[in-house]
C-alpha cells in the first residue's frame, strides 16, 4: 500500500454543503469533531468517479479498470483508500446570500437562501493510499482522476469552488498522465479475486498474543444495527471483532493467501473488539490504557458532584450496594469504557462524551435518497489478537512496514488508519484478565417469563429463584 500526498488550494470560494443548516444558515460546510472545516473523502472520490467515466468514455477505455480503482456496486473494496482533506489551521467561514428574481426585477419572496462559504486561497492537504505498483495502470488512474478535478463544492457550473490539485513529487500534468494511461492500459488485466485453497496447516501450534493499536485518520462508521428502512447510520462506540480480523486477514491475503486461509481456519486465531481509549492518536504506545467493555455494569450519578465530575461505580471493578444513594444524587446506567491506566487508575468514558461527526448524502444503494451519517471522530483505539505462532513473525514484519488498514462501512473513504502489533508476554497478557472475584450465577432471560399459577413469592427475585429450582437449573444461592 503506498500513500501518496496531495494538496487542494481554493481560487474562488467554495461551498462544499452538508445539508445540514440552521435558523439563519441554509447549508453549512463540513465540519469535523473539533469545529474545523474541511473538503470531504466522499465529495472527492464523487468527483474522482465523474471525470474518469467521462475520460474512460471518451477513450473508450476498459470500465473494469475504474472499477477496480474507485469500487463498484457490490465490491468488497476498491484499491484507492481517500482521505478528507485537512486544512493545517482552522478556517474563518463567510456566508453568501442568493435570491431568485421575480418578474418585476425584484427578489421573489420566500427564496432567500444563505449557505456558508469557505474562502478562496484556503489550502486542503489529504492522502490516497494506493494498492498498486508506481507507474501501474491503476496508480495512473488515481493521479490523472484527482488532478482533473478543477473545482469543489456547489455552484462548480457557475464559478464556485474553483480550485488547484496538486500532487507531492508529480510534475506531469494530466494530459501526460493521459497519454502514458492510454498506453498502459492496453496490456492491463483484471486482477484475480478468487480465494484460493488451504495449502498450508497450522495446527498444533502454539498461540501468540499481541496487544493492538489503531490510529484513526478518519471517522469510523460501524452500525450497531442493520440498515433497514432508515436513512440515518450511527456508528457503535467499538470496531467490531469480525472487522479487526477482517482487516488482519486482507492485508495477511495479499501477501501470501495460503497462509491467511490457514490462519482463518485455525483455532489460535482469535480477535477481540477495538475500543476507544483516547482523542489523542498519537499517544505513546507504552502509555495506552487497557481498554474493557461491560456497559450492562456501569453506573454514574444523574447530578455532577462537583464541576463536570460524576460519580462513577461498576461491577466490574468491586461490588456495590446499588440502593445506596452517591451524593444525594441516584445512579443510573450508563455505557462506555473502562480505562485501565499504567497506575491502576480506573476511568469511565462515557459514549455520550465520544466525539461523533455527523454527514449527509444524497444516494443510498443505488437511489436517489438523503441519508445521513453518524461516524465517531478518529481516535486512539485498543485490543487483542491471537494468532498461530507460525504466522506472528510475519504479521509483526508485514504491519511494521505498512500499517495501514481500513474498518467498518465506506472503507475507500472512512475507517483509514494506522494498526500497530505488539507482542504480549505472559506477564503483560495477565494485566488483561479481569481481577478474581468470588464465583456467582447469572441469568440472563431473553423473552417474557410465564408464572404459575397460584400463592406467588413477595419478590421478583424470589420468583426468579423459584423458576430457576423448579426448572431444574439448581439451587440458587
Amino acid at each position: 500500500m503506498r500513500t501518496i500526498t496531495y494538496s487542494v488550494k481554493l481560487t474562488s470560494d467554495a461551498e462544499p454543503g452538508t445539508g445540514l443548516g440552521t435558523e439563519s444558515i441554509n447549508d453549512l460546510v463540513p465540519r469535523d469533531s473539533n469545529g474545523h472545516a474541511y473538503l470531504p473523502a466522499t465529495h472527492l472520490k464523487g468527483l474522482m468517479r465523474q471525470h474518469l467515466s467521462t475520460a474512460f468514455a471518451s477513450r473508450g477505455w476498459d470500465r473494469d479498470l475504474l472499477d477496480v480503482v474507485l469500487g463498484a456496486e457490490g465490491a468488497v473494496q476498491s484499491a484507492v483508500r481517500i482521505s478528507d482533506a485537512r486544512s493545517k489551521a482552522n478556517v474563518r467561514t463567510r456566508t453568501i446570500s442568493r435570491t431568485a428574481i421575480s418578474e418585476h426585477g425584484t427578489a421573489s419572496s420566500g427564496s432567500l437562501r444563505t449557505t456558508e462559504a469557505i474562502p478562496a486561497m484556503t489550502e486542503f492537504t489529504g492522502t490516497l493510499q494506493v494498492d498498486a505498483p508506481s507507474g501501474e495502470a491503476v496508480d495512473l488512474a488515481t493521479r490523472l482522476g484527482l488532478q482533473l478535478i478543477s473545482a469543489v463544492g456547489g455552484g462548480r457550473n457557475r464559478g464556485g469552488g474553483a480550485c488547484r490539485i496538486e500532487i507531492k513529487d508529480e510534475k506531469r500534468l494530466p494530459g501526460e498522465l493521459l497519454i502514458e494511461l492510454d498506453r498502459v492500459i492496453k496490456t492491463w488485466k483484471k486482477p484475480d479475486t478468487t480465494m484460493p485453497k488451504i495449502a498450508a496447516n497450522l495446527t498444533g501450534v502454539k498461540t501468540v498474543w499481541f496487544a493492538l493499536v489503531f490510529r484513526a485518520d478518519g471517522p469510523i462508521c460501524c452500525p450497531e444495527t442493520p440498515v433497514v428502512g432508515v436513512n440515518h447510520l450511527r456508528s457503535g462506540i467499538s470496531i467490531p471483532a469480525s472487522a479487526v480480523q477482517g482487516a488482519v486477514l486482507t492485508r495477511l491475503n495479499a501477501l501470501d493467501s495460503s497462509m491467511a486461509s490457514a490462519c482463518f481456519a485455525s483455532q489460535h486465531f482469535r480477535c477481540w473488539p477495538l475500543l476507544p481509549t483516547s482523542t489523542d492518536t498519537e499517544v505513546q504506545q507504552t502509555e495506552v490504557p487497557i481498554a474493557v467493555c461491560v456497559s450492562l455494569t456501569h453506573k454514574i450519578s444523574k447530578l455532577p458532584v462537583s464541576n463536570n465530575v460524576y460519580a462513577f461505580k461498576d461491577e466490574a471493578i468491586e461490588p456495590y450496594k446499588w440502593v445506596s444513594v452517591a451524593e444525594g444524587s441516584p445512579l443510573k446506567g450508563s455505557t462506555g469504557v473502562l480505562l485501565r491506566h499504567a497506575n491502576g487508575k480506573i476511568d469511565l468514558w462515557r459514549s455520550g462524551d465520544m466525539p461523533r461527526m455527523i454527514t449527509a448524502h444524497g444516494v443510498h444503494a443505488g437511489e436517489r435518497n438523503l441519508f445521513s451519517v453518524e461516524s465517531l471522530a478518529p481516535m486512539l483505539f485498543s485490543g487483542i489478537m491471537a494468532v498461530p505462532e507460525a504466522v506472528a513473525t510475519t504479521m509483526e514484519k508485514m504491519f511494521a512496514a505498512d500499517p495501514c488498514i481500513a474498518v467498518g462501512k465506506s472503507r475507500t473513504v472512512r475507517g483509514g488508519g494506522r494498526l500497530e502489533l505488539r507482542r504480549l508476554e505472559s506477564a503483560d497478557l495477565a494485566k488483561w484478565q479481569p481481577a478474581p472475584r468470588q464465583a456467582s450465577q447469572v441469568f440472563v432471560v431473553q423473552s417474557p417469563l410465564e408464572l404459575p399459577e397460584g400463592d406467588l413469592p413477595s419478590s421478583a427475585s424470589e420468583m426468579l429463584t423459584k423458576l430457576v429450582q423448579d426448572s431444574g437449573l439448581g439451587q440458587v444461592s
